[in-house]
């Protein structure tokens, strides 16, 4: 009431008098005192009466509430469990000092102001918070948001908080589904509420009375407050006029001095611009100019790449020509190739056929005389004849066992050396992959298999003991003999110049005869006949293998 204070005061000094002054003050103190408690006991008595009765639906807050308890993980429950404490700890306090109150019989002592909630289709009394959170199942979907999500320490301890002496047993059977049924302790609230307003009622009966003798009091200040507000409302025109002239002023100062700033701001704001567009049109040149330099060096730079792309053109043009020649070329080349290793195979053929039949009648008919040869041998073996009359003829007639053994090694020889030449052949045949399909000729096959037969059978003929052998043995014996007299001796100088290990490997006489014998052998160079050298210490021992076997 401090406004209406001051502005009594205002007019009483204006209308002048200090004698006046000085009562109106004093009577204006008293009446604004007693207005201002009768204001303050009024809004007190609206604030409990209306102000703290906010009602809000109480299904839609159920629902809210059980929502948060079921979606809200983490630190988000967390904070909704801080809240829900804060909140039931309020609505308790305030339950509680409402309580005390009645009790102590001071209906309009100031009470904290409580959010209450209605159910609109059953039209019950309103509900606290505590009643609201009793009617939904918030602690029943906050157990099961826990157990989809094990809580931290601090979730635990706030809850095992929220639960207290009032909400334990009904947490409990709430979890349990035992339920006890929350409309008990909300209608024993209804019950002390509905004896407070019956004990009011009566209160206010028997004060009615004492405010009749206190209304006559009541109407002569009303008067004197009448009379104060007329005077008030000529000052308070008085100083609306005032206020009007000093905003009319205050408006007209403000409007001149926006335009005169808006006027400085304008012409600022011309310079700059113009300051501004004469360096964006020396930009602008310079921009004009860099770019026509640049026009003209990619000008050059398109003409000299069009010339290279042309010569590059012509150049991919020779090469793809000369790579199209090359190509024909090389398929020519290969085709030829194949055509005339395709009839280098064919000859290769013919004459490996041709030779292979040779060597299978030259070795049918030295296998037939070496078995003549053994049977005549046999048979001069069984005669007993003599090795002395033997050694004195020179002459067939004189010695035909020497004859017939010579005539044996010969065909002997020349049977190896058939042997040898076979066996290089088909190497030879054999290790030519790239005409694999050749080897499957059957004539090929055919006499080679012969040439097995044929050797097999040379096998199995026995070989007979020489009288020529035995003497070439024993006058090797003896210059063995004679050489190690001579190397004992220390004469060095008479030793052989050619090494022992090469001595093997010299043309043997069975080569030089099967030469004479065979006029295709001489065309066979010393790289294919390289195989065929062999020596009489090799014939002998493997003569003696076989005939051993």
């Amino acid at each position: 009431m401090s406004w209406l204070r001051n502005a009594v005061h205002r007019a009483v000094e204006a209308s002048g008098g200090p004698l006046l002054t000085r009562t109106v003050r004093s009577s204006l103190g008293t009446v604004v005192h007693h207005a201002g408690q009768a204001v303050a006991g009024g809004a007190r008595l609206i604030n409990d009466r209306i102000g703290s009765r906010s009602y809000k639906s109480m299904r839609l807050t159920a629902k809210r509430l059980e929502d948060a308890a079921l979606s809200y993980r983490g630190e988000d429950r967390v904070q909704l469990l801080r809240r829900w404490l804060v909140m039931l700890r309020e609505t308790q306090r305030a339950a509680a000092a409402e309580k005390e109150a009645k009790r102590a019989g001071h209906p309009d002592q100031h009470l904290p102001v409580l959010d209450l909630y209605m159910d609109y289709e059953t039209g019950a009394e309103p509900m606290n918070f505590i009643h609201v959170f009793l009617y939904s199942q918030a602690l029943e979907c906050l157990v099961l948001s826990m157990i989809m999500e094990f809580p931290t320490e601090e979730e635990a301890s706030l809850l095992s908080e929220a639960k207290r002496a009032e909400l334990l047993q009904f947490a409990q059977c709430a979890i349990s589904g035992l339920k006890i049924n929350p409309e008990i302790s909300r209608l024993d609230d209804e019950i002390l509420q509905l004896q407070q307003r019956i004990n009011g009622m009566d209160a206010l009966r028997s004060n009615s009375t004492s405010r009749r003798s206190k209304a006559s009091q009541t109407v002569a200040e009303v008067n004197k407050l009448k009379v104060l507000s007329e005077s008030l409302a000529n000052s308070a025109a008085k100083a609306e006029r005032r206020i009007m002239e000093n905003r009319l002023q205050k408006e007209e100062s403000l409007i001149f001095r926006v335009t005169k700033t808006n006027e400085v701001s304008v012409t600022e704001k011309l310079k700059k611009t113009r300051e501004e567009r004469d360096q964006f049109d020396e930009a602008s040149n310079q921009i004009v100019l860099h770019l026509k330099a640049k026009e003209e060096e990619l000008s050059r730079s398109i003409a000299s790449c069009k010339v290279e792309s042309s010569t590059v053109g012509a150049w991919i043009v020779f090469l793809e020509d000369t790579w199209k020649l090359q190509s024909l070329y090389e398929e020519l080349r290969k085709k030829q190739a194949n055509d005339e290793l395709d009839k280098c195979a064919t000859c290769f053929a013919k004459l490996i056929n041709h030779h292979l039949y040779a060597r299978v009648e030259e070795l049918s008919t030295c296998i037939d005389s070496i078995k003549t040869f053994v049977d005549n041998l046999k048979i001069f073996d069984n005669r007993s004849v003599s090795a002395e009359d033997g050694n004195n003829g020179s002459s067939k007639q004189s010695n035909p066992r020497k004859y017939l053994e010579e005539e044996y090694l010969e065909a002997e020889k020349k049977v190896v050396a058939a042997f040898s030449l076979v066996d290089n052949i088909r190497a030879i045949y054999l290790s030519n992959q790239d005409y694999q399909a050749r080897r499957d000729d059957p004539d090929v096959k055919k006499l080679f298999a012969n040439i097995d037969k044929l050797r097999v059978e040379f096998e199995s003929v026995p070989r007979p003991l020489l009288q020529i052998e035995i003497k070439e043995r024993e006058e090797r014996a003896k210059q063995s003999r004679s050489l190690q007299a001579a190397r004992s001796s220390g004469q060095a100088g008479h030793e052989s110049p050619i090494p022992a290990q090469l001595r093997t490997r010299l043309p043997s006489e069975s080569d030089s005869e099967l030469a004479k014998s065979d006029p295709e052998y001489r065309e066979y160079s010393a790289d294919d006949i390289s195989g065929w050298e062999f020596d009489d210490l090799e014939d002998d021992g493997a003569r003696l293998s076989v005939k051993s076997i």
